[in-house]
């Protein structure tokens, strides 16, 4: 569903490139909720999401000469809004263990099931990759919920041997998935 019609869009548009303040206002009010839910559904952070939408929204007051260029104003903002959402996942993934960078995405929204699935055939394609200790090991940890020490006793290797399977593993999972995000940043 649009938010405002095709015609008063490039009317506000047209009105924002003069530097129109009650036209950024009225995009803002009719698109503000919108994208932060939307990004809020990307990171799943409130505030972080607020504060991406909100830059966003500057961004557009500070370009506003060029506002008359945007042909749609919906995908304008989604397309902004999903790209700013990647660099904060990506800038993410060097700090989070790599189980809560897969639970970033609710498999639920329909906005994000095919990125989701991408995501998680390129984590599994990577786990599959993996030498087969590794991967056992991982799978032991993240899939089945099991303590290094447990792993440890199950597989008779020391809790250090494990500790360093899963360490590799994340290592090889988050330069894959940056890469991965990367490109999805480039693409959109």
């Amino acid at each position: 569903m649009k938010v405002i019609t095709d015609n008063g869009e490039y009317e506000l548009l047209e009105s924002l490139s003069k530097g129109n303040s009650k036209a950024f206002d009225i995009i803002f009010i009719s698109y503000y909720p919108k994208v932060k839910k939307y990004i809020n559904g990307f990171i799943h952070d409130e505030v972080e999401a607020e504060n991406i939408s909100q830059d966003i929204f500057m961004r557009l007051w500070d370009n506003r000469s060029n506002a008359k260029n945007i042909m749609n104003l919906n995908s304008y903002l989604y397309m902004i809004s999903r790209n700013e959402s990647l660099k904060v996942i990506a800038k993410s993934i060097k700090y989070k263990d790599i189980s809560e960078v897969a639970n970033i995405y609710n498999p639920e929204s329909t906005d994000n099931d095919t990125f989701y699935n991408e995501l998680l055939d390129v984590i599994q394609h990577e786990i599959d990759k993996m030498p087969e200790r590794q991967k056992q090991v991982f799978e032991m940890s993240r899939r089945d919920g099991m303590s290094n020490d447990e792993i440890s006793k199950t597989l008779n290797i020391s809790k250090r041997t494990v500790e360093k399977h899963i360490c590799n593993a994340l290592s090889d999972l988050k330069k894959v998935l940056l890469i991965y995000i990367t490109i999805l940043i480039y693409i959109f």
